[in-house]
């Protein structure tokens, strides 16, 4: 199995992906992450295309590889990081890009009953694979308990300042990011049938 397959066979396992070992995914990614690869022509649609529900796509959030560990395994070898090298995110963590509105949401939801999604505006480089964005605005939401305030803006995140992601791979199963902080994530994409199941961004 090479790094790619392993990677999306682990991303789209759901809870059976702790059947692969972290470190398996850890060395796939970095090695994933040295090779320069096209991105695709349509990396916008992939990314913030509407998977029907005009509502652009959403992406779960599966896998973190720390800046420090990433550079280190860059630099030194895979076998000078120990342990694991990365981890499977603890809670439910997913994103949604929009390419109607160009708006980006990044929610944590918990249990289905708490809720806390920051959102704003992004802008994607198709040529460099690079997505910018911002978030201006907080909803929180517990049980019934709703409210939510806009974010005073920052001049000192604005144009290439602001935070971004650097795209390794996307396709319309999972996508592989290095973010501004220098650490790498892997998303693997949702359907309405699991927002629902999960009570993500169910309102």
């Amino acid at each position: 199995m090479d790094d790619l397959a392993l990677v999306k066979k682990v991303a789209l396992s759901g809870s059976k992906f702790q059947m692969i070992s972290a470190r398996e995914m850890f060395e796939s990614l970095v090695k994933l992450n040295q090779i320069k690869t096209k991105k695709p022509d349509d990396l916008s649609e992939i990314l913030a295309g509407d998977d029907g529900e005009g509502k652009g796509s959403f992406w779960k959030l599966v896998f973190t590889v720390s800046k420090s560990n990433l550079n280190q395994a860059t630099s030194k070898g895979l076998g000078s990081v120990s342990g694991n090298g990365g981890s499977f995110f603890p809670v439910t963590a997913v994103q949604n890009w929009n390419n109607a509105n160009m708006r980006i949401q990044n929610g944590i939801f918990i249990l289905g009953v708490f809720s806390l999604i920051f959102s704003g505006d992004f802008e994607l480089v198709n040529k460099s694979g690079i997505l910018y964005f911002d978030f201006d605005r907080l909803d929180i939401a517990l049980g019934p308990i709703k409210f939510g305030f806009d974010l005073p803006p920052d001049e000192k995140r604005a144009g290439k300042k602001r935070p971004f992601f650097v795209w390794v791979h996307a396709d319309q199963d999972i996508a592989i990011a290095r973010g501004r902080g220098g650490g790498l994530a892997v998303w693997k994409r949702v359907d309405q049938e699991y927002r629902e199941e999960e009570g993500v961004y169910s309102s």
